[in-house]
């Protein structure tokens, strides 16, 4: 038989006889895509007079009995020998010495800013959110200060609702024609040109020595209706320096027009006029009587002129601002109003923040991470540093929008303002990642955490405007102060109520930042609290990550409980093979194994709150340097067991050891290296080529070790050519690739591949065999795979799980021999005529009738013969027989069921009543 013909001819179980050996070496399957499988157990019921045979214990093959293919490709070989793996130990010291210092925060570092980078805008839009909303406050004072506008009235002699002509006026010396004080005679000149002044005309001053005849007088007028525009009393004393006591008189006669709007202002107006006097009194100079000569005359004007150039003016007004809401009210408003819409522009933060903690922490991408040597001080460290810069740029922005725009609350209060929203930062960010762990989807999330925020915002500002005393705003806010040591516990309450009391009380503040830590100031609790909530936050955050894996793990533990009889009894409802409690038996008695998975069971429950077991009572070994497969329907129970073995889930029972370490005691993830089964766990951002650099810092490679690596995979799966391409824009075939090539990124010498080849193309997948195939040996290979050819191909054992339970263990080989339903019989023809075709077809009815005719060509047949009408060694003397007897074919072979017929076999007897599995 020449060596073409050899290429396409399957392998006989071994321990099946055959009259003719040459049909016993190689199938087209191991001759295209796999390792020579070592020998299984003997399969029954094999020979003519057929023995019973209990199958052997099922044998893992060692490393050094798995020979590496000679059939990988000389593609794969050279690009391997190319880039050199060095020796481990040497590889090690290497890259602890030459591994960049701080590597892991470098990594985190790198990582996050190509995220920035790459979705600048993002980070820009939520920029101008945040920009846009805080622009509101300033709306806010524009319409305040344009709707409540404020009107200026000069309180003089002609604000009075009445034309002021009247004066009364108590001069005690004006009998005595002010010999004894002529500075009341002063007072009434003054008085007179004020007056005159203000309205145009002299005033008729009415003059009293007591003030029992001035009020006689004003009683008089109030009932002849006659108005007195101002009754005032002249001191006794004149002091130039000020201070002098002027008395205003009790003055009813407004009263006769009590439905006047200023009737209430009367009483200021006159005080103010009072001022005025005093004003003019004490800024008019005395001029001596000699400057009254006609030669003085041109000297008296020119001093009296400059005079009232150094702001000695004798006619001084005041300007007395009168609004519907006071000026005072109307700040404490807008100081209430403001931090509101500026705490809620920069709590949009929360909708760039929160979404990468979500997407690291509820999704695949940060256990991944750890699952290759991340920490996770690096990983918080850096994320708040980030965060806080881009906090810091927001504050900035808003800060200058309002200095800007002349807003007094920033522009006259500049370091402050700037310091009390700044110094929130870090508490509102830690806060913010405290609450991504409630959330599992990062767009809902933003937004609900975002709306759960603005309402908490809203709740001070009902509680201020609530109490707010228009009358007596300062006092009236004092009586909510203690509600502050409440908001603070809260940091987007913590930063409207900081910003609240200080815009209140700057103009009252002397002091500078300190006077806000007194416990005098109503702003102490806030003060305190943007520190203490960084140690409460904080600590809240470190607690979550110290604790959340072990309340995760305890959580398993106890919603076990009692449930070990329930499990038991599933457990004998569903019956395994003998190959089963083989493997159970020895890994009870074996710790030898790369991989031991110890009597491990996982309880769910259904949304009834009844018990589902996932994963009952599993023991499995995979032995250093071989190849396990595991295969199941879904639902069988894999994914949970997957899923235990690299930690994502803690087991309820049972023990998972990597290397005789206990996973749930001492886990080093540096001896696992896992291929996910979907790709969720990639940063979409990021490249090929920064993901090989990213994961090379996270596993502390030195830069040679890198290079190399990264070379040898890029050029393995054929990435070269967009290895600088965001993985976004990638194909999912390509990034797939990336995936499995990162599990062979670093040191481990174990490799999880979970349906790694799922979504390749025929020759993409062919490079990751041939990957895994040089591999074989060296490393421990755990494959679970709906492929079931790549299963048969690659695989040294199998198992195959039915509703939780490992139902069979075995080699391919075996288990087609156990399981298989038919028999492929593959035949050539001497030629391409009828007569042989007829003749060939004629054995086949007269001597197997119950084959079926598969495949016809012509000079091939390919029959499939029930392997419950023939014993396989019954099937081989005949085929030889009639070879032999010229019934039109010199050469065939003959093979066990696929390992897919296998499966669905399994699958059919496991989950119906017919069959007995020994």
């Amino acid at each position: 038989m020449s060596d073409s013909e050899a290429s396409d001819i399957p392998v006989v179980p071994t321990g099946t006889p055959s009259p003719n050996p040459e049909p016993q070496t190689t199938t087209p399957e191991q001759a295209q895509d796999a390792t020579p499988a070592p020998a299984p157990p003997p399969a029954p019921a094999a020979t003519e007079a057929p023995k019973e045979e209990k199958p052997a214990p099922v044998a893992t093959p060692r490393a050094s009995e798995t020979p590496r293919s000679s059939r990988v490709q000389r593609r794969t070989t050279d690009i391997i020998a190319a880039n050199p793996e060095m020796d481990e130990e040497q590889e090690r010291e290497n890259d602890k010495k030459n591994s960049p210092a701080g590597a892991q925060f470098k990594a985190m570092f790198y990582r996050r800013w190509i995220g920035v980078k790459r979705s600048l805008v993002s980070v820009i839009s939520n920029i101008i959110v945040t920009l846009v909303v805080s622009c509101l406050a300033i709306i806010v004072k524009v319409l305040m200060d344009s709707i409540v506008e404020d009107q200026f009235i000069k309180y003089n002699f002609t604000a009075y609702p009445f034309e002021a002509i009247d004066l009364a006026v108590i001069a005690s010396d004006y009998k005595n024609n002010f010999t004894n004080k002529p500075f009341q005679q002063k007072y009434i000149n003054v008085l007179t040109e004020i007056f005159k002044n203000d309205t145009g005309h002299d005033p008729v001053i009415h003059l009293f020595d007591n003030i029992e005849d001035a009020n006689k007088f004003t009683s008089k007028c109030r009932e002849e209706g006659i108005f007195v525009a101002l009754g005032i009393g002249l001191p006794e004393e004149f002091n130039p320096q000020g201070g002098n006591n002027l008395t205003m008189l009790w003055n009813d006669t407004m009263s006769m027009s009590i439905n006047t709007l200023l009737f209430s202002n009367q009483s200021l107006i006159s005080y103010v006029n009072i001022y005025r006097l005093e004003y003019a009194m004490l800024t008019t100079p005395t001029v001596p009587a000699a400057w009254d000569l006609p030669f003085m005359a041109e000297m008296k004007g020119y001093l009296l002129g400059n005079y009232s150039l150094y702001g000695f003016n004798p006619h001084a007004n005041f300007n007395i601002i009168y609004s519907l809401l006071a000026g005072q009210g109307r700040d404490i408003v807008f100081s209430v109003v403001a931090p509101l819409l500026i705490a809620a522009g920069l709590t949009s933060i929360i909708t760039t923040v929160i979404i990468t903690p979500i997407l690291d922490i509820q999704g695949p991408i940060r256990a991944y991470m750890v699952s290759c040597s991340l920490e996770i001080l690096p990983y918080w460290v850096v994320t708040f540093i980030f965060d806080f810069i881009i906090w810091t740029i927001e504050v900035t922005l808003v800060w200058l929008l309002f200095v800007v725009c002349s807003i007094p609350n920033f522009s006259k209060n500049l370091g402050q303002s700037y310091y009390i929203i700044w110094i929130c930062g870090p508490s509102m960010i830690l806060y913010i990642y405290v609450l991504s762990f409630l959330f599992t989807n990062a767009d809902s999330a933003a937004r609900n955490a975002f709306i759960v925020n603005i309402i908490l915002l809203i709740i001070p500002i009902i509680v201020t405007l609530v109490t707010l005393d228009f009358n007596d705003p300062l006092s009236s806010i004092k009586k909510t102060d203690w509600c502050g040591w409440i908001y603070g516990l809260f940091p987007p309450l913590l930063m409207e109520g900081y910003m609240q009391q200080v815009f209140i009380y700057y103009n009252y503040n002397t002091e500078g930042l300190k006077y806000y830590f007194k416990s005098s100031s109503s702003a102490q609790p806030y003060s305190l609290y943007v520190f203490i909530d960084i140690v409460l936050y904080g600590g809240i955050l470190t607690f979550i990550e110290k604790w959340r894996i072990y309340l995760q793990r305890k959580a398993a533990k106890s919603n076990f409980g009692d449930y070990h009889d329930f499990f038991d009894e599933q457990k004998k409802k569903h019956p395994v093979t003998q190959e089963a409690h083989d493997m159970e038996d020895e890994v009870e008695h074996t710790t030898d194994y790369a991989v031991r998975i110890h009597n491990v069971s996982r309880l769910f429950f259904n949304t009834e709150g009844k018990p589902i077991p996932a994963v009952n009572k599993v023991s499995l070994g995979v032995k250093k340097g071989s190849l396990f497969g595991f295969l199941g329907a879904n639902g069988a129970g894999k994914t949970t067991l997957i899923n235990m073995i690299t930690s994502l889930l803690p087991p309820s029972d049972g023990t998972i050891e990597i290397n005789g370490k206990d996973i749930m005691v001492e886990n080093d993830p540096s001896l696992l290296a896992v291929c996910p089964q979907f790709n969720t766990h990639l940063c979409m951002d990021m490249t090929i080529k920064e993901h090989f650099h990213f994961y090379s810092l996270l596993q502390r490679m030195s830069p040679e070790h890198e290079a190399r690596n990264s070379q040898r995979l890029l050029q393995l799966l054929e990435l070269e050519s967009f290895a600088d391409t965001p993985i976004r824009e990638l194909s999912e075939g390509d990034v797939r690739k990336l995936a499995i090539a990162l599990s062979f990124l670093g040191r481990a010498k174990i490799i999880l591949l979970d349906e790694p080849t799922a979504t390749l193309d025929p020759v993409s997948r062919r490079q990751v065999h041939e990957m895994i195939l040089y591999y074989r040996g060296q490393k421990t290979f755990m494959l679970c795979t709906h492929l079931l050819s790549e299963a048969e191909a690659l695989c040294d054992n199998i198992s195959i799980m039915i509703k939780g339970n490992v139902y069979t263990v075995g080699s391919p080989q075996y288990l087609q021999s156990k399981f298989g339903t038919d028999y492929k019989v593959d035949m050539q023809l001497n030629d391409e005529t009828d007569k042989t075709g007829e003749l060939v077809d004629k054995f086949f009815q007269e001597n197997i009738p119950q084959a079926v005719l598969s495949i016809k060509r012509p000079v091939a047949r390919i029959y499939n013969v029930p392997a419950t009408s023939i014993e396989l060694g019954k099937l081989f003397k005949k085929m030889e027989k009639g070879k032999r007897n010229g019934n039109g074919y010199s050469y065939y072979t003959c093979s066990s069921s696929s390992l897919e017929k296998v499966f669905m076999e399994i699958v059919r007897i496991s989950e119906g009543d017919e069959g007995t599995l020994m």
